[in-house]
């Protein structure tokens, strides 16, 4: 009996800490450097299956896609935006992009912040639309 009990203390421990480290990758797991916006979204997992081909680039601190029907990108969990000698580099999914570089990524196109509100919930940015909900860079 109190292997079980302690069996069932240590699987609600283990919960508890999984579900601390979801909501600190999301909403704070890592600062963002002044004058810039970095929005993270809460899906973790699937999602949206339209592919992104192109670089990322810095306007007025949101990083958007670059070309015509750029789009500010909303990020998935685990994702930060660091500066390395001043300019902005994404850090995520196990690679490091800067700005300019070409990139592949999965999502899903938004023209308004509320056509994804079920998915950018909790979510805040100062950037302009379009949006582009971010599934992680692919290689």
């Amino acid at each position: 009996m109190r292997a079980l009990k302690r069996a069932g203390v240590i699987a609600a421990v283990l919960l508890l800490a999984a579900g601390v480290y979801a909501l600190w990758s999301v909403y704070g797991a890592w600062p963002v450097p002044a004058g810039y916006e970095f929005p993270r979204h809460s899906m973790w997992g699937g999602g949206p299956e339209a592919l992104f081909e192109g670089e990322l680039v810095d306007e007025d601190g949101c990083i958007r896609t670059r070309g015509e029907g750029g789009a500010t990108v909303v990020w998935p969990p685990g994702y930060s935006l660091q500066l390395n000698g001043g300019r902005p580099e994404v850090h995520g999914g196990n690679q490091v992009v800067g700005m300019g570089v070409s990139v592949r990524m999965g999502g899903g196109w938004y023209d308004t912040w509320d056509q994804g509100a079920n998915v950018f919930a909790g979510v805040a940015t100062r950037c302009a639309p379009p949006y582009f909900l971010s599934t992680g860079l692919l290689n």
